[in-house]
């Protein structure tokens, strides 16, 4: 998922929010562990180990991403319409390293763009569940209002 906002963010305040947050869903911040033998199912190690948190630098504007709303983003696969191919703002969790444990299970980024504006993307694997709405709403509860 992605959001666009027409302010810079406080990446600081970000970093701490979302400190916060994974405290509140620690799972999200632990690895996935492979069964062990006999066993049938993945567990996660709630060993804190944290999500990732990336920021870049974008020469675009809010109004290069217009209509970014008819850009439909699953998982790995974008689906490319309207002749529009969206910018990387949602960063990819790699299967293969999440269900060998060398992967966060919640990674986020921040694009800053050229007029100002931010866009932050946020991914979670399904591995743990769904509750990539959930957590952003939680998050958004510990972020600083402003």
């Amino acid at each position: 998922m992605s959001r666009f906002f027409k302010h810079a963010m406080d990446e600081s305040a970000v970093t701490a929010s979302l400190a916060r947050t994974l405290a509140i869903f620690p799972m999200s911040a632990g690895r996935l562990v492979r069964p062990r033998a006999g066993e049938h199912t993945y567990h996660v190690l709630l060993n804190g180990a944290g999500g990732w948190l990336d920021v870049f630098d974008c020469s675009g504007t809010l109004a290069d991403f217009d209509g970014y709303a008819d850009w439909s983003v699953v998982g790995r696969h974008t689906q490319r319409l309207n002749n529009k191919t969206p910018p990387p703002f949602i960063p990819k969790l790699e299967p293969e390293a999440v269900l060998a444990g060398t992967s966060p299970l919640f990674a986020c980024r921040i694009t800053r763009l050229a007029c100002g504006g931010s866009v932050m993307g946020c991914t979670f694997t399904h591995c743990i569940g769904d509750g990539a709405s959930g957590a952003s709403r939680s998050w958004l509860l510990c972020a600083p209002q402003g």
